[in-house]
Formats: structure tokens, sequence, C-alpha cells
């Protein structure tokens, strides 16, 4: 349990659920992976990863960005669908403090959509609102694209 920790940015996750996907989506998850995770952390504790050449006027494709957070294996650190669902359900003003009005990427959670783009699912403000959504990895990621990740384990690279 998490202790003296603002109650509304801890996020409880059941990881022996599979994540549901939308039925227009093919289930592409990372299988190893699926069940990684934390059952419960702290939004605040997350890092928020955005890669170098995404601030530059030609930003990342996101297939390259995501052949990268499988290379280097940070995909394990990834955040995933479910994580999506319950940040969801943030009030809008908590949501706006942690990540502003960044677009939030959960790359361990990619799928295909009914004509074999790979997407990755996402959440974002619009009009008062948390959305989720999905955006296909052929696109560009800018500065205000971020990967969210789990910290770091002690002696872990």
């Amino acid at each position: 349990m998490i202790k003296s920790v603002e109650r509304s940015t801890v996020i409880c996750v059941d990881r022996s659920i599979d994540p549901t996907y939308p039925l227009e989506r093919s289930f592409n998850v990372h299988f190893r992976l699926v069940r990684m995770g934390p059952a419960e952390y702290d939004l605040t504790a997350i890092e928020l990863f955005v890669r170098t050449f995404q601030q530059t006027p030609e930003k990342a494709e996101g297939k390259w960005l995501h052949e990268y957070l499988k290379g280097t294996r940070m995909i394990e650190r990834c955040l995933d669908l479910r994580d999506a669902v319950e940040i969801q359900k943030l009030d809008v003003n908590t949501f706006r403090r942690i990540f502003g009005d960044s677009n939030v990427f959960f790359w361990r959670a990619t799928a295909q959509d009914c004509h074999g783009d790979e997407q990755v699912p996402y959440l974002c403000l619009r009009e008062a609102e948390i959305v989720l959504a999905w955006r296909s990895i052929k696109e560009k990621w800018g500065a205000s694209d971020l990967t969210a990740l789990f910290p770091k384990e002690p002696n872990k690279p």
C-alpha cells in the first residue's frame, strides 16, 4: 500500500485481467510483458520520456520510436492499456497537473486496426475531458507526445 501520497494520484490495476481492446483493433500486446507492472503506484512517480529527436521540427516517426523502446528494453517499463483505462478515471485537474496538455502514450499495448496499421493507445485532453484515443505508429511524435514509464528498479539499467 502506498502511504503519504495524495489519494487522487494512486492508480490501482488488476494485472490478472487481460486488457480489453476495442473491437476494431486486433490484440498485439507484448505477451511476455502482459502481467508486468505494479498493482498499485503513485502516478506522480512515473517517468515521462521524450526522445531528443522528438523535440526537433522533423519530430520522430512512431515506428522508429517503438523500435527504440523495444531495442533498449524500455518497452518493459512502459505502461499499458489497463493503466490508461485507470488513469482516464482521474479528474481533469489532476491529469492536467501531472501531464499538462500533453498526449500520454502507452506503448506496451500496441494493436492493429482493420487495415493492418499498428496503433498505440494514448490519453489526451479534449474539451475538458480525458479521452482514450489511438494513433498510427506511421505518424510523427513531437515534444508534447510523452511515453509513460514505470520508474527504474534499483540496480537495473
